[in-house]
């Protein structure tokens, strides 16, 4: 009986805990590429690269914070479970994250339209980004194998 129920908590931690999504699952808000338009090459390239840095580390924000859920909550579950339900939350990363991933897309089609041949560079920093968003996934893969004691039996 103690097995089952020591088994039925850590089941209950992994699925509930980690309420903070992570960086590649949020969806782009949307942003007004019209804001961009009027600038010169040097500055839409500029806001290109600020944008892209800002992204990045938005993501980065929000996967800390969804890996500080998955502890928080998943430590808060097997020892008092309401505080699992209080600990678990968004620190406003998502909403952050959101806007970012809107404003890099907004300069993006602007600069795929635009005379200033900023098709390349652009292309460059949304490879960099799904380059991190990819990592994101695939550790998370491995994470659940591990959880679910699929990553175990593979070494063995």
């Amino acid at each position: 009986m103690k097995k089952f129920s020591v088994a039925a908590v850590t089941a209950a931690a992994l699925t509930m805990s980690g309420c903070a999504s992570s960086s590649h699952t949020i969806e782009a808000q949307k942003a007004d590429a019209g804001k961009y338009t009027g600038l010169n090459c040097q500055q839409l390239e500029f806001e290109m690269e600020r944008a892209a840095d800002r992204l990045l580390t938005a993501s980065r924000a929000q996967d800390a914070e969804a890996s500080k859920d998955a502890l928080v909550t998943g430590v808060a579950i097997l020892f008092f479970v309401p505080l699992a339900v209080a600990a678990a939350g968004d620190n406003g990363e998502e909403a952050e994250l959101a806007k970012r991933k809107g404003e890099f897309e907004a300069i993006e089609q602007v600069a795929k339209t635009s005379s200033c041949g900023l098709e390349q560079k652009a292309a460059e920093r949304r490879a960099e980004i799904e380059a991190y968003y990819e990592i994101r996934r695939q550790r998370e893969v491995k994470e659940e194998d591990y959880d679910s004691g699929r990553g175990y039996a593979a070494r063995q």
